[in-house]
């Protein structure tokens, strides 16, 4: 997730060393980032919820590029690779978003490996 708010924001909230060097109090973005959002903070859970997040893709990109079954949108068979997400390739269906190199497959790959 850094570098997801890194890329997003511009800089990353959870970085302890503050978001300026002008910044008093150099981790308050952080702490007020992982403060529950009933407290008014951003709500984050560092690792907790980590798992759901990346578990997303899996449900969600086969029900809009298979062709198989009539995804939602089949051109992302040009992202993620036709028929990645037919069950006898279970084993490797991120390989070709991977090697995309698109941010979204860098991060997501980075989040995996950290994961496990």
């Amino acid at each position: 997730p850094r570098l997801c708010y890194a890329l997003c924001l511009g800089a990353s909230p959870l970085d302890s060393n503050g978001l300026s060097e002008s910044q008093e109090d150099q981790a308050f973005v952080r702490d007020r980032f992982v403060l529950p959002v009933r407290l008014g903070g951003g709500g984050f859970r560092p690792t907790v919820e980590r798992a759901q997040f990346l578990n997303t893709p899996n449900k969600v990109a086969p029900q809009l590029a298979t062709k198989q079954t009539r995804g939602l949108w089949p051109s992302l068979d040009s992202v993620f690779g036709a028929g990645s997400f037919n069950a006898e390739n279970a084993a490797t269906r991120w390989a070709a978003f991977y090697a995309s190199e698109s941010r979204c497959a860098l991060v997501l790959q980075s989040e995996w490996s950290r994961l496990q």
